[in-house]
């Protein structure tokens, strides 16, 4: 390898590291401004109610979860994936994606990288909302 292919390589290295850590400050942001997350993040911090009749709609749907939550750095995590707030899931869903290969593989490609309360529900939506795949797959 080359001075020149190894420093562009390195270049590119480190354009993805500056790329993710400029997208984990977004989700840190956006996880601040939903009124949900923080009360989720509280509760994971802190400790959850004892009853879930205490909590109120959308946060009742993190009950089941609350004991794989943690909060790193200003990031809920779920096990070993970001939770995305409502306001940038559009890109991650677009992202897992990206090469058409349908609900399933989608789904555990998710699996490994994000998660939010209803994204298997809004996968398969995406899925069968896709003009190309309604094209080609029937």
């Amino acid at each position: 390898m080359s001075l020149d292919e190894f420093q562009s390589e390195v270049e590119c290295y480190v354009n993805a590291v500056i790329v993710s850590l400029h997208r984990l400050e977004e989700i840190r942001k956006g996880l601040k401004r939903d009124d949900t997350l923080k009360i989720v993040m509280k509760y994971t911090q802190y400790g959850w109610p004892d009853d879930k009749r205490t909590l109120y709609g959308p946060i009742a749907k993190f009950w089941g979860e609350r004991g794989n939550l943690s909060v790193h750095d200003g990031l809920l995590l779920r096990r070993r994936q970001f939770v995305i707030p409502p306001c940038l899931r559009n890109d991650p869903l677009r992202h897992l994606y990206d090469d058409h290969q349908g609900i399933s593989k989608t789904r555990e490609n998710a699996a490994s990288l994000v998660w939010w309360t209803d994204i298997s529900h809004d996968i398969e939506r995406m899925v069968r909302e896709c003009p190309l795949c309604e094209k080609y797959c029937k």
